[in-house]
């Protein structure tokens, strides 16, 4: 929301505006990312994964404002790192922040073996 705030007659950047609950959060944004969420649960019921979740593959339909992903590279796997990629997004819009795998695995070591090294973004990766 600062963002918006500081560059709204700034003609470089486009035009936006966030409305805040009570705690800071964006609801509009946090029902369109529940919202797109069912997607992968669609996926999840068909024994599928998106096993590529992360904040830059949803985009957001123009015309709807709604969440379409991106980038789906399918897994026949555990949902496992669906669900922390997912969560990840969620903390994101919500807590403003993210969690790294490293910071996750320190808080949790019995993560360790459910989090995928081979599917995780870089900037995502255990060091």
């Amino acid at each position: 929301m600062r963002v918006l705030v500081l560059v709204r007659d700034d003609l470089r950047f486009m035009r936006g505006r966030a409305v805040a609950d009570s705690r800071g959060n964006m609801p509009r944004i946090l029902a369109a990312v529940a919202a797109g969420l069912g997607g992968i649960q669609g996926l999840h019921d068909a024994g599928l994964c998106h096993a590529d979740i992360r904040n830059d593959h949803p985009l957001i339909e123009c015309a709807t404002g709604s969440y379409q992903w991106i980038d789906v590279d399918l897994d026949e796997d555990s949902p496992a790192f669906d669900v922390w990629s997912a969560g990840n997004i969620l903390h994101c819009v919500a807590g403003r922040g993210f969690v790294t795998f490293h910071e996750a695995i320190r808080a949790r070591p019995e993560l360790a073996s459910q989090l995928w090294r081979r599917t995780a973004p870089s900037s995502f990766r255990i060091a």
